[in-house]
């Protein structure tokens, strides 16, 4: 683009919504996943559910740590990479 603008592929997908996407997928054996190729229409709800399921798994993690004593527990509740408690 001359204009120095960039135009994103798939607007409102990041990164970790892909990964998130891979990673039930890779929990689907190869039978579950058809033979037919994707529809626009399934791609489409794909594109819609997969970052409010990103956003809820991330509310989910909030709303665990109102319940918590101090800033030490909250921080390792909401990270990422800590175990489900």
């Amino acid at each position: 683009m001359e204009s120095g603008e960039q135009h994103k592929f798939l607007p409102g997908i990041l990164q970790h919504h892909c990964e998130l996407l891979q990673a039930i997928l890779l929990t689907m054996s190869r039978d579950e996943w058809g033979r037919e190729p994707l529809t626009p229409v399934v791609m489409e709800a794909l594109f819609d559910i997969v970052p409010r399921l990103s956003d809820t798994f991330f509310m989910q993690r909030v709303l665990e740590a109102e319940g918590l004593q101090n800033d030490e527990e909250a921080m390792v509740t909401c990270s990422p990479w800590s175990p489900r408690l």
